[in-house]
């Protein structure tokens, strides 16, 4: 009897983050870029079959998003204060 020793590939999409690693790269620089490479990262270990490792880089492209939204948010919300403050630009 003939066994099939390939693999089989999974053939769902695996969650890399990549859109909001290029927005938050885009949007929020310099930390928007660490989170662009770990999701490449994890493309790249995903496509040479190491999900575990994989799925850490995932999740380290996530926690930098996260932080360069939050950072990059409070960066503009003060940027904007301090320009109404100085008369510079009228918000209200």
């Amino acid at each position: 009897m003939k066994t099939n020793s390939t693999k089989k590939r999974s053939s769902h999409k695996h969650n890399t983050n990549f859109v909001w690693a290029v927005l938050s790269a885009v949007f929020f620089l310099p930390l928007g870029i660490i989170s662009f490479i770990y999701s490449q990262q994890a493309e790249s270990l995903y496509t040479a079959e190491r999900p575990m490792d994989a799925r850490m880089a995932a999740a380290a492209s996530r926690m930098w998003t996260i932080i360069s939204l939050i950072v990059g948010a409070l960066v503009y919300a003060f940027l904007a204060i301090f320009l109404h403050v100085n008369g510079t630009i009228h918000i209200f």
